[in-house]
């Protein structure tokens, strides 16, 4: 059975709790879209975000993994980490500091979210560079983790896809 993206997101939104499916009804650009996304997040009130797109499906476990790897970083480095970028490459899954990575498959800690994110007047890659470097002025650190926790066609929007593989 093939369906679409937001059909399968919809679906397991549905399953699960303080889960809320946004759509948006016109193709306002991923800035725009994650900047609703945040705003919405605020009745959570959640400590972290997690930044996806249509392009980007997550792995197995890949955040329970990413939440092990950050916690078991030495607590003066917990407190400054702001965003940790899921891997999308075969690695040993060690967490690094990172300068820029793409908005989607990355973790953004919730309370610095809406100061650093996301402006409509840059092309592409450029507000993701931006983003990151507004987190690092702001004092925090970018990390990622080298391992696939995510598969991550980039600029290659995906119209459908198997639920049992997204499952």
């Amino acid at each position: 059975m093939v369906l679409k993206i937001k059909d399968i997101l919809r679906k397991l939104c549905s399953e699960t709790n303080d889960c809320d499916f946004i759509e948006i009804s016109f193709n306002s650009g991923v800035a725009h879209a994650l900047r609703i996304g945040i705003k919405y997040s605020g009745k959570y009130d959640p400590e972290w975000l997690l930044f996806l797109d249509d392009d980007t499906i997550l792995m197995n476990n890949a955040i329970v993994k990413s939440f092990n790897l950050i916690n078991n970083l030495p607590d003066i480095i917990k407190r400054k980490v702001g965003a940790v970028l899921l891997g999308s490459i075969n690695g040993k899954c060690n967490i690094n500091v990172i300068d820029y990575g793409p908005f989607s498959g990355t973790l953004v800690k919730a309370s610095i979210a809406e100061r650093v994110c996301c402006r409509d007047d840059f092309f592409l890659d450029q507000a993701d560079h931006d983003m990151d470097f507004n987190i690092r002025r702001l004092g925090y650190l970018v990390l990622g983790i080298n391992c696939r926790l995510i598969n991550h066609n980039r600029h290659k929007a995906l119209d459908t896809y198997s639920l049992e593989y997204a499952s």
